[in-house]
């Protein structure tokens, strides 16, 4: 039997961009990203942006994978798996500490929020 697919579709990684949650999406966003969605922004600076920047500033955007390390994070620690906890949390701080990592990241201010609030949440709060 054939499917619709190539090999080449099988070989190559996944990948996503970005992950984005909308203020409607709100009851279902994590707590951390509200405080992106609820910014502090002056009517001067406010007059200074276009349509297109107004829309976007009622949202919340985090790359995918610091993202993803984020949640094993609070799931682990959700489910009482402390030595996966972490072992995420290395993982997380070793991918937002590497150089090389820098230029595919395109919210690197968000994504160390993300790991502030891992260390918060550790009392580490030097490392936050």
């Amino acid at each position: 039997m054939q499917s619709g697919y190539s090999d080449k579709e099988f070989t190559e990684p996944p990948f996503a961009f970005c992950v984005i949650f909308f203020r409607q999406e709100s009851f279902r966003t994590p707590v951390i990203l509200l405080f992106e969605m609820n910014r502090n922004i002056t009517e001067e600076e406010l007059s200074e942006r276009n349509h297109i920047d107004k829309h976007w500033m009622d949202c919340a955007e985090v790359d995918a994978l610091p993202f993803l390390y984020y949640l094993q994070y609070t799931t682990y620690g959700g489910l009482g798996e402390r030595y996966k906890q972490l072992h995420e949390l290395r993982v997380f701080r070793s991918y937002i500490c590497d150089r090389r990592n820098q230029m595919n990241l395109y919210h690197t201010e968000t994504a160390a929020n993300l790991l502030g609030h891992c260390f918060d949440i550790e009392r580490k709060y030097c490392d936050a």
